[in-house]
């Protein structure tokens, strides 16, 4: 096997050093080398003197540098309107100006600062996310059939509601208001996806045992079995109504309906003003929303620190998961996911 010039060129001056070089290097090493902390801020209730403080005790305690989030979780939820102004003063040139502070001092001490893309978790909030723009998720209902029978009627629809997503949400202390005629747009984009049947056998489902961790219809007592190459796509028989006319062959059947709500989720933790609806993580005109509103902002106001020491991170906050048992989805899905 060939090993690379290159290769051998950094191995051996690796190996070149004194041991006690090497072993000096891991006793101490520069700052570069240091862990980081995710440093988390009262939304923008902070002042400069507290966050050059707090930069250089993250130095004396031999950390290389933090990622800022700013939100409201552990927050008093009922706190005084001041107080709440403040906190929600988020992505504003005050607040950066606080960003620069701490900047300031994190170059002072060869420290590095990140802020995370956007407040809470999932990603959105702010007015840029409209209902438009915010997520959405599939839901479906099923009827067990048994043919040979002709079957008319109407399939059973699933049904809009609130989820753990929400409630988690809600405790952290973002409020759920929506402006005037949102929750009406909202509405609007809820639509019946598909209805289709399968040849197979039905689950099993007993009564939940954990409240959380758990699937909310109940837990599987034994899981049912679809026949893939069976599938009948029988959405175009509808009627006006939502009734359906069909034949059923011999044998077991599910007929499964599909159909598309408004999440209606909101950031967990959330600061800043404006609603709080979570982004449709699959919606490019959804994600280039909230990149104008959190990069295009840190950019136009952090300045030359920005790219150079200081940018926003995501690299754990892309979580489009918020409902136990819930599928968030996208209309989009496929282009969404390539263009973003």
């Amino acid at each position: 096997m060939r090993i690379p010039f290159a290769i051998l060129a950094s191995l051996s001056l690796v190996f070149a050093q004194p041991a006690q070089n090497i072993r000096q290097e891991f006793q101490n090493p520069s700052k570069a080398y240091r862990p980081m902390v995710r440093w988390w801020w009262p939304g923008g209730d902070v002042t400069d003197a507290e966050l050059r403080r707090e930069v250089r005790q993250l130095d004396e305690a031999g950390f290389g540098g933090g990622e800022i989030q700013p939100f409201v979780i552990g927050l008093n939820p009922k706190m005084p309107a001041d107080v709440r102004a403040r906190v929600n003063d988020y992505l504003t040139p005050a607040f950066f100006r606080h960003v620069r502070a701490a900047l300031d001092e994190a170059r002072a001490q060869g420290l590095w600062l990140d802020y995370t893309f956007g407040s809470g978790w999932p990603f959105g909030g702010g007015m840029e996310i409209t209902p438009e723009l915010a997520s959405l998720e599939l839901r479906y209902s099923h009827q067990a059939v048994h043919g040979p029978m002709h079957f008319r009627g109407k399939p059973p629809e699933p049904k809009a509601a609130s989820g753990l997503g929400a409630a988690v949400a809600a405790l952290s202390g973002v409020p759920d208001y929506l402006p005037e005629g949102w929750q009406e747009r909202m509405e609007k984009r809820s639509r019946l996806v598909a209805v289709v049947a399968y040849r197979g056998s039905e689950a099993q489902v007993g009564p939940r045992q954990q409240q959380f961790l758990a699937n909310p219809d109940g837990d599987v007592k034994r899981t049912g079995m679809l026949e893939e190459s069976s599938a009948v796509v029988l959405t175009g028989r509808l009627t006006a109504d939502g009734s359906l006319d069909w034949d059923v062959p011999e044998g077991d059947w599910q007929i499964f309906t599909f159909k598309q709500f408004p999440a209606d989720l909101r950031v967990v933790g959330g600061a800043g003003a404006g609603p709080q609806l979570v982004m449709d993580h699959m919606n490019r005109d959804a994600f280039l929303a909230h990149t104008r509103r959190v990069g295009e902002s840190a950019r136009e106001h952090v300045g030359n620190y920005f790219g150079t020491g200081f940018g926003p991170s995501s690299a754990t906050a892309w979580r489009c998961t918020d409902r136990i048992g819930r599928t968030i989805c996208s209309p989009n899905f496929r282009s969404g996911a390539v263009m973003i």
